[in-house]
């Protein structure tokens, strides 16, 4: 039997507990968009290793990991993530400007995807670039916090988004759903993230939901979040 993780990062602690619960379970990940199919896999044996990795490359796809320059990065930065090869789609049905915004001159799809790759060529998925939250200048991914609360035991599912701030531009609030006859509050949730991130990472507030919006494909809508907490525009 196949456990496959994709779609959003997944907290490394989950993947070790996936690990850990079904150990005779091939529990795999990987990575791809519409635009290009599946283009990273993380081989079973690197699962717990390399947990919160997507893998590495496929063998017909070409990637690139650049900065806002679109110079290729060393690895450890963190950049955008380009796919090449031949699986990159030939263009968005009647829409050259999206075409051309998407796909640079020679070839490549840009994701829109921060990651990382670590120097054994595994690559990592830090955040989508839309969903970072800057914050007097510093950048908050809200995987990051999210992997942190996620071990809440009081915490069934939890998004962080980013809302306007007069001060600072942005500030992060996690919008949490908590587990059956549970109840969290602020400074529960910040007290529980001090010590685990960096001041400027936690959380302002919590809001509690009965249930996160989501795509067709599972991923948590947070423009919706935005949209209802933060005065955002949805989609």
């Amino acid at each position: 039997k196949y456990f496959f993780m994709g779609g959003e990062p997944v907290p490394e602690h989950v993947v070790k507990s996936l690990q850990s619960k079904w150990p005779h379970m091939t529990v795999t990940a990987g990575f791809g968009t519409t635009e290009t199919s599946l283009c990273l896999t993380l081989p079973h044996e690197h699962t717990v290793t390399k947990a919160g990795s997507a893998g590495r490359p496929l063998f017909f796809s070409d990637i690139r990991i650049v900065d806002k320059s679109n110079n290729d990065v060393k690895p450890g930065e963190q950049g955008e993530l380009l796919i090449g090869g031949p699986t990159v789609f030939s263009g968005y049905w009647k829409n050259q400007k999206a075409t051309r915004e998407a796909i640079d001159n020679r070839g490549y799809f840009h994701t829109g995807d921060i990651v990382r790759r670590d120097a054994e060529g595994f690559v990592f998925v830090v955040e989508r670039e839309k969903e970072v939250v800057i914050s007097g200048g510093e950048n908050i991914y809200p995987a990051e916090v999210d992997g942190v609360i996620s071990r809440h035991p009081c915490v069934a599912e939890v998004a962080v988004i980013g809302i306007p701030d007069a001060k600072w531009g942005e500030r992060p609030i996690a919008v949490i759903v908590p587990k059956d006859g549970k109840v969290v509050t602020t400074d529960e949730i910040r007290q529980f993230c001090t010590g685990k991130l960096a001041k400027y990472k936690i959380p302002d507030r919590v809001e509690l939901t009965d249930s996160l919006p989501h795509t067709g494909p599972g991923k948590i809508a947070r423009w919706q979040l935005k949209a209802k907490y933060g005065g955002g525009i949805a989609k």
